[in-house]
């Protein structure tokens, strides 16, 4: 063969051959400037990943392609060096989700030969009996308004008012007044309402005030019969038993999930007790007027467990079951008999401390200011704060 034909044919080999090898060079070429990417955790979460690893990228650069394939096209790459995250890898290739500087988001692949594992780390599943406490019972304020319902105590004060009402009716008895009606005096319940604002110092446990205020009221009412003709006479009665209550709250908290909550608490409270009573008989031969109206207040304890049901991170509601006890006494105040027998009036006035007197086996209560005065045995009355109280309410977190 002619030296010349040899030598052409050698140029042509060259060029098809650097056409060839041209080609990978152009497409790195074309390929989008290197750069530092770290893919949203968040984003790989809600397609439901649950391991996360961080590469270091070998490669100069990474190309990432748009399938998990060498040809196809490249849509992205990553610099040398850098740190990347993924959760999804795929054989020989990893998937990243790489969010963009303009808003969007996009899916590519990287051969696992450009890369070099640096950490795995395993992600918790989303669940919902995953406890969020930082959202849902985290540090900071909370602000509780409680309606309540629940029984009264006892004591010298219950006991004191329905004997009082009994003399009462066995006064008209003694006089040949017949019964027509007379229902049992009945004091048992109370309702009312309170506030409590407390600071969580960690998400479990807080410390509080509160306050509550309630109140119980009754009417007994007795009516009776005497003469040919019907003539009605009455004793009627008003038991009113007002409590203030100033309650020092700790408080702990066991979430059950991120919707329900299983509160305990408890602590010392100052009660304060306001007692009034009003007698009103009204016979033939004469009427009566009788009030006692005091005022006492002790210290004493409360505890009670809550079960609270999130609404959203800042309201919860709750229903509860609370109890106290303690005992009040020192009752002082004012005490006033009226007497009324046709035109002549004669009224008693007392100022002094209610006291438990005991007068034929029963016990009355009398406002004295010298128990020496008593007509019997006597000591200070005491009112039983021991009791339970069924609660619902709201709570606001701040």
């Amino acid at each position: 063969m002619p030296a010349r034909r040899v030598r052409l044919l050698c140029a042509g080999a060259v060029a098809v051959v650097s056409f060839i090898l041209a080609i990978p060079a152009a497409q790195a070429a074309a390929a989008p400037e290197p750069r530092d990417v770290t893919a949203s955790a968040a984003v790989f979460m809600e397609i439901g990943q649950s391991n996360e690893w961080t590469f270091r990228v070998v490669a100069d650069p990474a190309v990432v392609r748009l399938r998990p394939n060498p040809d196809a096209p490249a849509i992205d790459s990553f610099a040398k060096g850098a740190l990347v995250k993924s959760y999804a890898p795929e054989g020989a290739w990893i998937r990243f989700i790489i969010a963009r500087q303009d808003g969007s988001v996009i899916i590519g692949y990287a051969a696992s030969t450009d890369l070099e594992l640096v950490e795995t780390r395993e992600q918790a599943a989303a669940d919902f009996w995953t406890v969020e406490e930082d959202a849902y019972h985290g540090r900071g304020l909370n602000f509780r308004l409680t309606a309540a319902y629940g029984m009264i105590g006892g004591g010298d004060l219950i006991a004191g008012s329905k004997n009082r009402f009994q003399d009462s009716v066995e006064w008209f008895q003694a006089r040949d007044y017949v019964t027509m009606d007379n229902p049992p005096v009945v004091f048992s319940s109370r309702s009312g309402f309170g506030a409590e604002l407390a600071y969580n110092l960690t998400p479990r446990f807080g410390l509080g005030l509160g306050a509550t205020i309630s109140w119980s009221r009754t009417f007994p009412e007795s009516v009776f019969d005497k003469g040919y003709i019907t003539r009605q006479a009455n004793a009627d009665a008003e038991l009113n038993l007002r409590t203030m209550d100033f309650r020092a709250v700790a408080s702990y908290l066991i979430p059950l999930n991120k919707l329900i909550s299983i509160r305990l608490y408890g602590g010392p409270l100052l009660a304060i007790v306001r007692y009034w009573y009003h007698g009103m008989n009204s016979g033939f031969e004469q009427q009566q007027n009788f009030v006692q109206q005091t005022t006492g207040r002790g210290f004493g304890v409360h505890a009670g467990t809550a079960l609270e049901l999130n609404i959203n991170e800042q309201v919860s509601l709750y229903l509860e079951a609370a109890g106290r006890a303690g005992k009040i006494s020192g009752f002082t105040g004012l005490q006033s008999d009226e007497i009324t027998v046709g035109n002549s009036s004669n009224t008693e006035e007392l100022n002094g401390t209610l006291y438990a007197v005991d007068v034929g086996g029963r016990t009355l209560l009398m406002v004295l200011a010298d128990p020496s005065l008593a007509p019997g045995t006597c000591r200070e009355a005491v009112f039983d704060l021991l009791g339970l109280d069924a609660r619902f309410g709201f709570k606001l977190r701040f």
